[in-house]
């Protein structure tokens, strides 16, 4: 149930009277001065904050030439490993198979039917399991790298929310994907070597390798470069220092009683007072022949 705002009483359902039945002040109108002043530094420090927040986002995504640059490369890591590391061709009888050590590689044994039951088959084969064993690992290696690129593109895509974090997260990443491209290069070498002399097995190796090193490499530099200039974010007057107030009014460390309105004088709010005195002076002014007319007329 309510309570009267100024004695407390506990009203009850029958207390339907617009007044307090033990007092007799107006519950709708006691206090409602300070509960408009309290309503309106509230509105004018949430706005405020919300706007330095959409600003800090908006500058965070694309406020500088670096920021913009890294939102249009950040799928090119995961576009990279379209290039092949190799070639792995089977010569099986009834079965030849030609498999891409890369991203169409990879999708091609997801999608197409039998493949990953044919590749487990063969990696437990006395004869062949050494090298499908080899090619297997390139491709989980592959694997992983276009897991990294893809963490890479979205945590880019919502890097407005913690730019320093996302960055630095993103840095690791690309040299993770770095690492995970290497050594599928290197085990493709290791399975080009394997398949040396072999009548069944061909591998060639493609140049994926480099061209994703170099793609995950410049996109680390260009997160390194971001981090170390950051980013210009220029809010309007005022507006972080009520911010700041906002943050602690929500913390309870600051209460609304104790600030005065408007809360942040600025150009703004000045210019605004002077026009409210202005109204109200030529209010006044046009009030005073009005209150001689009517008294002349009484005398």
């Amino acid at each position: 149930m309510a309570t009267c705002p100024k004695c407390q009483r506990r009203l009850r359902v029958t207390d339907w009277h617009p007044n307090c039945p033990r007092c007799g002040v107006n519950l709708m109108f006691y206090g409602f001065e300070e509960r408009f002043y309290a309503d309106a530094k509230l509105a004018e420090l949430s706005q405020a904050a919300q706007r330095v927040r959409w600003k800090k986002s908006k500058a965070n995504w694309a406020g500088s030439l670096m920021a913009k640059l890294r939102l249009i490369l950040m799928a090119v890591p995961l576009a990279s490993l379209m290039v092949s590391l190799a070639t792995f061709r089977v010569r099986l009888p009834f079965a030849e198979q030609v498999w891409e050590v890369g991203l169409p590689g990879l999708l091609r044994l997801i999608t197409e039917s039998g493949a990953l039951n044919f590749l487990k088959a063969e990696m437990t084969s006395p004869v062949f399991g050494k090298i499908f064993s080899l090619f297997g690992a390139a491709i989980c290696l592959v694997a992983g790298a276009a897991a990294l690129g893809l963490l890479t593109f979205w945590l880019t895509f919502f890097s407005f929310a913690q730019l320093r974090r996302m960055t630095i997260a993103i840095i690791t990443l690309d040299f993770l994907g770095v690492a995970a491209v290497t050594g599928a290069a290197v085990v493709s070498l290791v399975l080009r070597a394997a398949a040396e002399g072999s009548d069944f097995v061909d591998v060639k190796m493609g140049f994926g390798a480099p061209v994703a090193v170099f793609c995950f490499v410049g996109l680390a530099v260009l997160n390194m470069r971001l981090l170390k200039t950051g980013v210009r974010t220029h809010f309007g007057e005022g507006d972080e220092e009520r911010a700041s107030i906002y943050e602690k009014v929500k913390a309870k460390t600051l209460k609304l009683e104790q600030l005065p309105y408007p809360v942040v004088e600025t150009a703004e709010t000045r210019a605004l007072e002077e026009k409210i005195q202005a109204e109200l002076e030529r209010t006044n002014r046009a009030a005073v022949p009005v209150e001689e007319a009517e008294g002349g007329a009484a005398e």
